[in-house]
């Protein structure tokens, strides 16, 4: 087992020798990075002192511990007489932080090992991810009160009247920009339309723009798409070729020549496919928490879900779909990136003629309820062909937490794979 007692000692001696190390110690450390009891008794005392804005020294943390438990006062001055210097507190602080995260790695590991027996595999790796992620997630801070953050959240105003704010991502859309201010960390955002209006299509736009135009990286997991369907619809929009002409293999030289420079734009391009139809929720939130921390990618994709299972049996396909909905969200805020989910509308719309509405989602009114974002894709080329609309698609803002909702109207380019901003020439 990791552990190094004197490590732990120097630390707290140090904490209780001077105020400034002892802010320093309770802000970086938690109970559980200590292997000895009565050590972290004494971090948990010295915390309650630093929130409190009492004295941290050793009289006024002796009075605070089980003398019993801790050794009292004349423990506290042993502590004392083997500080560490403040130079080398901080990197004292990280090597015990890392001792700490090596025994929870190697209890993680033990217990995954008794796991893997269950014969139910999608369970399991389940139980070893949450696992993991307490090995890398145990300093994760606790609530705060809110006179110690509010300045942070004015801070931000100010940054954002400023123009200095960091903006979301960008979809390329510039009237979808302006209303969502672009997709923000931690956002699920739903693109939902009935089959064949182009839901799958303004998905891969965005993350076409985003790893393409912006070399943002973004990861797809496609449950309907192949690789090939999804390269084809990449080269076909940004070289601007029709896809039935690269399909039926009709392509002309000056095509041929357009599909070679797209072809170079993708060298470097951070753009991520898995096109496993095997794909479980959970396989999809730990691959994607891989793909976040090797490859830094900033945005996901998810075509669609529902198609996706759990693996396990459910009481109803509602209750089903409601648990993606909820993995979803939660992989969005803990891995801090926008998450996008494509989904399907059910009948109702269509029967009526009427534009959709989050209500129309299919299988779930857990996504209307999880979703921060939802765009609804609406074509009236496809109700009637008489109609004014015929080489264009609404967008309907359907929902957009903490902003407005509206519609914006693009150009239909499904010939080529895409849309566009209305107003760009073919």
């Amino acid at each position: 087992m990791t552990y190094d007692g004197q490590l732990e000692k120097v630390i707290l001696g140090a904490a209780l020798n001077t105020e400034t190390a002892a802010q320093l110690v309770a802000s970086k450390l938690s109970p559980n990075d200590f292997y000895i009891p009565r050590h972290a008794e004494i971090l948990k005392a010295i915390q309650n002192a630093v929130i409190r804005g009492e004295p941290t020294d050793t009289v006024s943390i002796a009075a605070k511990v089980d003398e019993v438990h801790t050794g009292g006062p004349m423990y506290l001055f042993e502590l004392v007489q083997s500080a560490a210097l403040p130079a080398t507190l901080e990197h004292h602080i990280q090597t015990l932080r890392t001792d700490a995260a090596r025994r929870r790695l190697t209890a993680a590991g033990e217990r995954i090992a008794q796991i893997s027996k269950n014969p139910d595999l999608d369970q399991s790796l389940s139980q070893a991810h949450e696992l993991l992620d307490s090995v890398v997630g145990a300093d994760v801070s606790e609530a705060q009160r809110i006179d110690a953050v509010v300045d942070e959240t004015l801070t931000r105003f100010v940054d954002i009247q400023e123009g200095t704010a960091p903006k979301g991502l960008m979809t390329g859309f510039y009237d979808l920009d302006r209303i969502t201010n672009g997709l923000q960390p931690g956002q699920m955002v739903i693109i939902a339309a009935r089959p064949g209006v182009g839901k799958s299509t303004l998905a891969v736009d965005i993350m076409r723009h985003l790893s393409i135009g912006e070399r943002v990286p973004t990861a797809i997991f496609s449950l309907e798409m192949s690789t090939h369907e999804i390269n084809t619809r990449v080269l076909a929009s940004e070289a601007r070729v029709e896809i039935k002409s690269m399909r039926s293999g009709t392509m002309k030289k000056p095509d041929w020549d357009k599909v070679s420079a797209a072809r170079d734009k993708l060298d470097d391009a951070p753009l991520f496919i898995d096109d496993s139809p095997e794909n479980t929720v959970m396989e999809i939130v730990a691959k994607t928490k891989m793909l976040v921390k090797r490859n830094g990618v900033k945005l996901i994709v998810v075509d669609y879900l529902q198609l996706l299972k759990s693996g396990q049996r459910e009481e109803s396909r509602q209750q089903e779909v409601a648990g993606f909905s909820r993995a979803l969200k939660l992989l969005a805020k803990s891995a801090g990136i926008p998450v996008i989910a494509v989904a399907q509308l059910n009948r109702t719309s269509e029967r009526d003629g009427s534009p959709p509405k989050p209500s129309d989602l299919r299988e779930s009114g857990a996504l209307e309820q999880d979703a921060d974002i939802i765009l609804l894709l609406d074509r009236d080329d496809m109700k009637s062909k008489d109609t004014g609309g015929a080489g264009e698609v609404d967008v309907i803002v359907g929902k957009n937490r903490g902003g407005e909702t509206g519609k914006i109207t693009l150009a239909n380019r499904l010939y080529y794979g895409c849309f566009d901003n209305l107003g760009r020439a073919n």
